[in-house]
């Protein structure tokens, strides 16, 4: 009876249903998620994509994500996006502000014009910063999304600063900038109340890791085919630094000048290697090509972050990752106090409470950042009192009339 019961609750119970878009210049995804928040349960749906061949462009994408969303032309879910860092621009900013009077209590007047004049402090910083990651013009580099992460009062966190007195009031931000072409498209093809989340894919992760592990002071790889994003947290920054042009097909290339094979073939004996499958001999000799390749990978890491204080390197991909990467080997290529960490989405998503049921579940290495997408959303901060303070404030902000309409509510 209780199974009975267990059944007919999971069929008729309402769910919130959501799409997630995942865009990138060589892939567009969409995976259909129902999620159930008072229970932390997630259903995992069917997942739909498209390569795109040889092209970087915003019409591909757009041609291809038009193409998947008529599978799911009857459903009216919500909408969240995670973008390559291509395609979007995430920061987390803090700003100090000294007050004038600080025996005086802030009072919702005082916030107001404090949170307005942390905003116009960062808003061209970043936007810049943006325009040149995504190489855009400025003006193209659009501020899709703010929020306000945290607020402090003399270094202390509060949830509202109304009614105490301090002599410093701190801002923590998260912005999102996204390319024009981009973000007009969607903003065209969904209502704006359907389209409730969007930020850029690695820096998202990150602010996860951030989230669940406590830590302020990391480095988190993100490794691709052909490139691999760096993103650093630094006390209250976090944020895109580098990309460095290594990826998995690098391992590929070395089988392929070694044994002169196609790269589809190196994928296979790359995957092998994986996989444990083959003679003791060929495991070491594979071992032994493949280790020098990852070196290359440690030293530009050391060349980008060497400089910086940091002890951990957290290395996440879309796909299973040879375990030197973590060994000693590795680890004595990077900059001496640093260690890398292999990222567990699965582990992440499980000591968030929630529970991932259905096609792949949350163990499935492909499918962990549209779950990060959905958890970004449900976790991280977008419609507190704060947070719609910062987006009407940052509505003025913006000069042009088309992008006021275009920011999130």
């Amino acid at each position: 009876m209780k199974q009975l019961w267990e059944n007919l609750w999971q069929r008729f119970h309402r769910r919130d249903r959501f799409l997630v878009l995942e865009l990138s210049p060589r892939e567009v995804r969409v995976t259909r998620l129902a999620v159930d928040f008072n229970r932390k349960e997630i259903e995992r749906g069917e997942t739909v994509s498209a390569a795109i061949e040889g092209g970087t462009g915003y019409d591909e994408v757009r041609a291809h994500l038009t193409r998947l969303l008529r599978r799911f032309r009857f459903a009216r879910p919500m909408i969240l996006v995670s973008l390559d860092p291509r395609f979007a621009t995430t920061l987390h900013a803090p700003v100090v502000l000294v007050r004038e009077k600080p025996r005086e209590a802030v009072d919702e007047a005082d916030l107001d014009n404090r949170v307005a004049q942390s905003l116009s402090r960062i808003f061209n910083r970043g936007r810049a910063r943006a325009a040149k990651k995504m190489a855009v013009g400025e003006l193209d580099a659009v501020l899709a999304d703010v929020a306000v992460k945290r607020v402090k009062l003399d270094g202390h966190r509060v949830v509202n600063p109304v009614g105490f007195p301090a002599r410093t009031l701190e801002f923590e931000f998260i912005e999102t900038f996204v390319a024009r072409p981009l973000l007009e498209f969607l903003r065209g093809l969904f209502p704006l109340r359907r389209l409730r989340f969007l930020a850029e894919r690695g820096t998202m992760i990150a602010a996860l890791l951030e989230y669940t592990s406590g830590s302020y002071e990391f480095a988190l790889i993100e490794i691709l085919e052909e490139e691999t994003h760096v993103i650093v947290a630094e006390g209250a920054s976090l944020g895109w630094t580098a990309t460095i042009t290594w990826g998995r097909l690098a391992f590929y290339r070395a089988f392929q000048d070694a044994f002169g094979v196609s790269s589809h073939v190196a994928g296979e004996m790359f995957d092998l290697y994986l996989v444990r499958q083959g003679s003791p001999g060929m495991l070491r000799a594979f071992e032994k090509l493949l280790i020098p390749v990852s070196g290359d990978l440690a030293r530009a890491i050391g060349k980008t972050i060497g400089r910086l204080e940091l002890k951990e390197l957290y290395i996440t991909a879309p796909f299973k990752l040879p375990p030197f990467l973590f060994g000693t080997g590795f680890r004595e290529t990077l900059p001496s106090r640093m260690r890398s960490i292999p990222f567990e989405g699965a582990a992440l998503i499980r000591e968030l409470g929630f529970e991932c049921r259905g096609a792949g579940a949350h163990e499935n290495i492909e499918a962990f950042p549209a779950l990060a997408t959905l958890l970004s959303f449900y976790f991280l901060p977008h419609d507190d009192s704060m947070t719609r303070i910062a987006r009407r404030h940052a509505r003025w902000l913006i000069s042009e009339e088309r992008d006021e309409k275009i920011l999130l509510k």
